[in-house]
């Protein structure tokens, strides 16, 4: 589906759920022809994406933002480490690595206000197979709340080869 206006979120939030293309045609839900359709959304927003990446890896709301855009950027490279896990789309280095660097500084924030998007990069870390999530997940459960940060990092924890401590706060 196309969004009116195009924000990082809007690209993101069209483009994510095409993502299981090639589960859709095992289950027979779609033809192999509208899988590659979906296949080619996918590059296409990731293009999209790009256009408000900034230097430091994060994204801008808007194409040619200047300024980061915390929650979007999560989203976003959510939806970019699910992609390349999928072999949907191959950035390069000069894209991913940016990236896993916002995201661990994201991680290891020590704010109590920002302890949800803790949780949220710790997941994003284990999803791209950076080892640098697992203190942050870890804690991000520390405080015992059953609360979507909990649920975040309890499932990069079962992610990332640590079912054994996260599975209990699932």
């Amino acid at each position: 589906r196309s969004y009116p206006y195009g924000c990082c979120e809007q690209t993101v939030a069209a483009a994510f759920p095409l993502l299981v293309a090639d589960e859709l045609v095992k289950g027979k839900a779609v033809a192999p022809e509208m899988a590659e359709g979906f296949r080619q959304q996918v590059a296409a927003a990731y293009g999209r994406l790009l256009a408000m990446r900034l230097n430091d890896g994060s994204f801008a709301m808007w194409r040619g933002g200047n300024e980061a855009w915390p929650d979007g950027t999560l989203f976003a490279a959510h939806f970019i480490f699910e992609a390349v896990n999928r072999k949907l789309i191959a950035p390069d280095d000069a894209v991913l690595y940016p990236l896993r660097h916002w995201l661990r500084r994201q991680a290891d924030d020590a704010s109590a206000a920002n302890r949800m998007r803790r949780a949220y990069a710790s997941y994003v870390l284990a999803l791209a197979g950076d080892e640098n999530f697992v203190n942050p997940a870890r804690n991000a459960l520390s405080g015992g709340s059953a609360d979507y940060a909990s649920l975040l990092a309890a499932l990069a924890l079962v992610r990332g080869g640590y079912a054994v401590e996260g599975a209990p706060a699932l």
